[in-house]
């Protein structure tokens, strides 16, 4: 599959996740959060780790993305970090996850109008679909947003999430 239609479509997953959260209270709340944590950091891994690259070598007279994509990765995951540290339901959650959507916004706005276009013609088919693979071969096999159990605690204020995200442990 073609790495940008890939790519196209983890940014409409998670537009849809920004949206189903918004719907959510209490304890499903915290849960669409980890959710969208986890599509969100597998996200931006796999563009970091694979289809950057690619965009730099092919458009390096260009520069694709000079400091943006990374200054843009950058801001997510520090405002991702204050939405997992923040309390589900206070002010500081809801302007937390609002400029999380902001700048997840603003991501999807540029590559998809200007990077993606700019790399398919650069690229072609047969090097898109190689990256699509590889897009997705680089997803971890499980993602966890520690949200659950003792992590998730209930105070009087609403749910706070107490969590990070792990990887497992192979062998």
């Amino acid at each position: 599959m073609n790495a940008t239609r890939i790519l196209v479509a983890q940014h409409s997953a998670i537009t849809t996740l920004f949206e189903e959260l918004a719907h959510e209270r209490g304890r499903a709340r915290a849960r669409a959060v980890s959710r969208l944590a986890e599509e969100l950091i597998a996200h931006m891994s796999a563009e970091e780790s694979v289809f950057y690259p690619a965009a730099r070598r092919v458009l390096e007279d260009e520069a694709p993305l000079g400091g943006a994509g990374r200054d843009a990765h950058l801001a997510m995951r520090m405002q991702l970090r204050r939405v997992l540290q923040a309390t589900i339901g206070q002010p500081l959650f809801e302007t937390s996850i609002s400029g999380l959507r902001e700048l997840f916004d603003r991501h999807v706005e540029e590559e998809e109008t200007a990077l993606f276009p700019r790399a398919e013609a650069a690229l072609g088919h047969a090097a898109l679909e190689v990256l699509g693979a590889a897009v997705l071969a680089s997803r971890p096999p499980i993602w966890i947003v520690t949200t659950e159990g003792r992590e998730l605690v209930q105070s009087a204020d609403g749910w706070s999430l107490r969590g990070g995200v792990s990887l497992p442990t192979l062998g």
